[in-house]
């Protein structure tokens, strides 16, 4: 696999890696290895190598450990170091590798993979790296309708899924979709109840929306701590149930701070 290859480079990734590995059974296995194929097509179109894969996972560790210790010490969301920021590929190329060697990340993909889609219309908003819209459409070979948002796409992506799929800035509609897909998203808006109150409007009755929330954890670019269940709370008034809910700890601490993610699915 194109991470072991990596992996024989790096220790720390290699630790991650064979730790990630030992929790995987066969049937799940069979993701990683499609996820793993992913990456490496990324990398390859974007013609990006095996070093620059390791510095770009260093240049992004580094920003987070010190806003990490800030946030420890704070209890607040300071970005550091204002002048970090990563273009549209470098961003996706930590984000893919965190799939093959987080065990956080791997299970939230791997919820998302056991999700029963049908002949519907489903929206991903915050699409990145494209993971889930790759899942669907090539993992699951489902048919149904999808569209994609995001604030830019590379073009990897644009080629690989133009013909399949809607890829392209977001904006609300006054369509309606069966399913709506916010993984890795909320934590990056402002006012995220005001937005996840505002897709009422286009999810259909019955209608499903999977999300992710972050805890503890001070990316440069996440701008909203969720607390643990605090999500739950704050969803009741707003017309949602929930369905399904999932707490997923990190099991890398570089600190005191506790970092986990939630993995839900809301029903309108």
């Amino acid at each position: 696999m194109f991470i072991e290859k990596i992996s024989k480079k790096n220790k720390p990734i290699s630790f991650q890696q064979k730790r990630l590995m030992s929790n995987i059974n066969n049937k799940d296995l069979k993701l990683y290895k499609f996820i793993d194929s992913y990456f490496k097509a990324y990398c390859k179109f974007n013609k990006i190598s095996i070093n620059e894969i390791i510095n770009l996972r260093k240049k992004f560790l580094v920003n987070y450990l010190k806003n990490l210790n800030s946030f420890e010490k704070s209890k607040k969301y300071l970005n550091l170091n204002k002048n970090f920021n990563l273009n549209r590929i470098e961003y996706d190329i930590v984000l893919l590798l965190s799939f093959l060697i987080e065990d956080h990340r791997f299970q939230i993909i791997n919820l998302f993979s056991k999700e029963k889609f049908k002949e519907e219309d489903v929206l991903i908003i915050g699409s990145g790296p494209s993971v889930e819209l790759a899942v669907l459409r090539f993992y699951l070979k489902h048919k149904m309708t999808i569209e994609a948002y995001d604030l830019n796409f590379n073009s990897f992506i644009k080629k690989k899924f133009t013909r399949e799929c809607k890829v392209s800035e977001y904006k609300y509609k006054k369509k309606k979709y069966s399913k709506i897909v916010l993984i890795e998203f909320l934590e990056h808006v402002n006012k995220p109840y005001h937005f996840l109150f505002g897709l009422k409007k286009s999810l259909k009755k019955n209608g499903k929306i999977l999300l992710t929330t972050a805890i503890n954890i001070p990316q440069f670019d996440h701008v909203y701590n969720f607390k643990k269940r605090e999500i739950l709370k704050k969803i009741q008034p707003m017309g949602y149930k929930k369905k399904e809910y999932y707490y997923i700890k990190h099991k890398i601490f570089m600190s005191k701070v506790k970092s986990a993610n939630e993995y839900i699915v809301l029903m309108k």
